[in-house]
């Protein structure tokens, strides 16, 4: 048995969480988290009950990762939110799932190094995405089989395995980085031909599920990797053709998806012009979102230090949100975690989340100004796009408490922190 067995097993293990179906209940996150917690309880007694781990167990470890020790403060500030809690059953709820993801961080600062760590998780997530663009690809099929496909359907045939268009385009999204980067490291010409025929109709499927925040953000990492080729090529002027070569490779799926998706699609109001011009403020979803930011930022300057206690934000919403409710409709969500966590816990808990997630670009930038082998760094630059689309996900959505891609987030993070580990630690 390979040393590193238990490490890709429970890697596997977490990062499957997000095709943890249950069809008997509304809202599957319950079970998912609930899965993880299993996954988790049964790995620390795995790691801790086995002499030659617990003898290398060291807490230094788990904290030689910053991210690690943001997240235990943001915890800790959790916990503290408790006294100003306006219902502790909820905050309860909400502590026990920030519980697992911190047990999982526990458990990846103990596991054994993976070698060539990067292309297998590189090829994990991509197996991963290929199930997730049928799944949500098929409902196209699905749908033109008998009548002509319309925007609003994606919501209802298309939403895949996270029951979301949303969290679906996001899931894909933030995979498909890993497909470039195996296609980068991979030489026979029928892997790479497949790895392109994936690529494309991941972004294909994205182009049908017509999620504007996927556009946006994959329109600022288009941007970022000319920015960051760029900064390559004034160091490495060797690289050029190298450096046009893979621009092209990544340009060319996303034109030939739009050319496929443009024909395909026959409503208007699902082209990407058409959905690009209609994020403005003036547009029901975009001022609803920005509604709630207006409302919790105010909630949060009049609160900034205790806050309505974590999980809370779905309560505190109803009153300070009274006024526009419809229907019964409340805002369940701040669309946006780190507001979100500012409203329930404060300025400090907030500080150290929103570190957590920065820290990993902290750890990306380091290693591409410090680092002198181009390839290397035209690796980072594609593993910055990942980065981007949480960031960016985590601002307009709710990525937190959704374990398909809060788990995706902490194995990400555990590859980044090895490579620089790798590189600027040791």
């Amino acid at each position: 048995m390979e040393k590193d067995f238990f490490t890709k097993l429970y890697i596997i293990l977490i990062s499957i969480v997000g095709f943890v179906i249950n069809e008997s209940v509304v809202d599957v996150v319950g079970v998912q988290w609930y899965y993880l917690s299993i996954v988790n309880v049964g790995s620390m007694l795995y790691l801790f009950s086995t002499k030659i781990i617990a003898k290398n167990f060291q807490l230094s470890s788990f904290f030689k990762n910053a991210q690690n020790t943001f997240y235990s403060l943001f915890f800790v500030f959790c916990l503290i939110s408790f006294y100003s809690s306006i219902n502790l059953s909820v905050s309860l709820i909400a502590i026990s799932k920030i519980f697992v993801s911190l047990s999982s961080l526990i458990i990846l600062s103990q596991l054994k190094p993976v070698k060539n760590i990067t292309e297998f998780i590189a090829s994990l997530f991509t197996i991963y995405l290929v199930v997730e663009v049928y799944l949500s690809i098929v409902g196209y099929f699905n749908v033109i089989a008998i009548t002509e496909f319309k925007l609003y359907m994606a919501e209802f045939y298309m939403k895949g395995a996270a029951g979301n268009k949303n969290i679906t385009a996001a899931s894909i999204a933030f995979k498909i980085p890993f497909a470039f980067l195996l296609f980068n490291r991979h030489k026979n010409l029928l892997i790479r031909g497949l790895l392109l025929l994936i690529i494309t109709t991941s972004f294909l499927n994205l182009f049908l599920l017509s999620s504007r925040a996927i556009f946006v953000s994959y329109s600022l990492s288009v941007i970022f990797l000319i920015f960051g080729n760029t900064l390559i090529f004034i160091k490495d002027k060797k690289a050029k053709k190298h450096l046009i070569k893979t621009f092209i490779v990544f340009i060319i799926p996303i034109i030939l998806a739009l050319g496929i998706s443009n024909n395909l699609i026959k409503d208007e109001n699902a082209n990407l012009s058409s959905r690009i011009s209609s994020i403005n403020t003036e547009d029901t979803s975009t001022s609803t979102r920005l509604r709630y930011y207006e409302k919790g930022v105010k909630y949060f300057l009049e609160n900034p230090i205790f806050g309505s206690g974590i999980g809370n934000w779905k309560l505190i919403s109803i009153k300070i949100d009274s006024d526009q409710i419809n229907s019964y409709i409340v805002p369940y969500v701040a669309h946006n975690d780190f507001i979100e966590v500012l409203t329930e816990i404060g300025f400090f808990g907030g500080f150290f989340y929103l570190l957590f997630v920065l820290v990993i670009l902290y750890y990306l930038l380091k290693l591409f100004f410090r680092t002198k082998e181009f390839e290397f760094k035209q690796n980072i630059v594609l593993l910055t796009i990942p980065f981007i689309i949480y960031f960016f996900d985590a601002n307009l959505n709710f990525p937190q408490y959704r374990p398909i891609m809060q788990m995706m987030f902490l194995v990400y993070s555990y590859l980044i922190f090895n490579l620089y580990s790798k590189k600027m630690i040791s």
